[in-house]
């Protein structure tokens, strides 16, 4: 019975923390890629994708794995037009959808070029994650892309 109710606990914690994911907060289980550092471009693997602007627009590209988002470090203010590329091998039933909770889009995924729009408007870090919030990752969100080898180091 005491690890019966050893199981129930832990499960229970992980529900919390994906709630804590889903909600937009910062949770300790998830498995999580942050940018840490901002790269030359062209980035290396496991580097953040950094927008880049042309004609008023910042575009941004990432390809999907299946368990993992990557980072990416966008520009406040700037209009966005973010490419997630997916092959039908690397979307599963956890992956897509894919959320913004703390801006409210949802962006179910299918194989080919999938195009997210928005005006990313706070500088900060927003998460991203799955729907079950299990498969996080982060838009860093600079004052400036020029600025953005410094910002997007870290905390």
């Amino acid at each position: 019975m005491g690890v019966g109710a050893l199981l129930v606990a832990f499960l229970g914690i992980g529900m919390v923390a994906r709630g804590l994911n889903l909600g937009g907060a910062p949770a300790v289980f998830a498995r999580t890629t942050a940018p840490a550092a901002a790269p030359a471009r062209p980035r290396p693997a496991g580097g953040p994708a950094v927008a880049t602007i042309r004609d008023g627009v910042q575009y941004v590209e990432t390809t999907l794995q299946p368990s993992r988002y990557e980072p990416i470090v966008v520009q406040a203010g700037v209009p966005l037009r973010w490419t997630v590329t997916a092959t039908a091998a690397a979307i599963t039933g956890c992956n897509s959808p894919m959320t913004v909770p703390a801006w409210g889009i949802q962006k179910r995924l299918v194989p080919g070029a999938n195009l997210i729009e928005f005006v990313p408007r706070a500088v900060g870090d927003v998460r991203y994650t799955c729907w079950m919030g299990m498969i996080t990752s982060v838009i860093r969100v600079v004052p400036s892309l020029a600025d953005a080898g410094s910002a997007a180091g870290g905390r």
